[in-house]
């Protein structure tokens, strides 16, 4: 049961923080970079694999998302502390255009439509544990967003 519990959180702060403004690639907003990438492949929902690591190559978008979740992933297992191989499989989804009700406790001043992020976690034995957060989210756009102080060479 514990181990359900670990599962359960460190999939939930994959989640809150792939939804978080902090989630930047390049100084710009991971999820709304990711939002012109599905538009672009006609599709409203990206799967961004964790675990088991991907063995195609990937754009450098999703290379990049990958890499950080990945390693979040790891880094927040050992802190709850999960076993190594307690997981088979993990991924994070976003659907992009969700119609759902935007939670009240963001901010009014965000743009775009909702958006959730679902991290799951499947244990050896075969059980998935899932967290959701809900965004805001438009599609990048340069010229109304801000590059972030963490770009490199900012």
């Amino acid at each position: 049961m514990a181990q359900h519990k670990a599962l359960k959180n460190v999939a939930g702060g994959l989640a809150g923080s792939f939804a978080s403004r902090n989630n930047d690639t390049g100084g710009y907003w991971a999820l709304g970079l990711l939002y012109t990438m599905a538009k672009e492949l006609g599709t409203d929902r990206l799967r961004i694999t964790l675990e088991p690591a991907p063995t195609s190559v990937q754009p450098p978008l999703l290379a990049d998302v990958t890499e950080r979740y990945s390693a979040m992933l790891g880094r927040l297992l050992t802190a709850a502390g999960v076993a190594p191989g307690a997981v088979r499989e993990a991924y994070i989804e976003v659907h992009f255009d969700v119609d759902v009700p935007v939670p009240r406790s963001l901010p009014t001043s965000l743009r775009g439509k909702p958006a959730s992020c679902t991290a799951t976690l499947t244990d050896r034995c075969g059980k998935a544990h899932s967290q959701k957060v809900v965004t805001v989210c438009a599609p990048h756009s340069a010229l109304r967003e801000y590059c972030s102080a963490r770009a490199a060479g900012s």
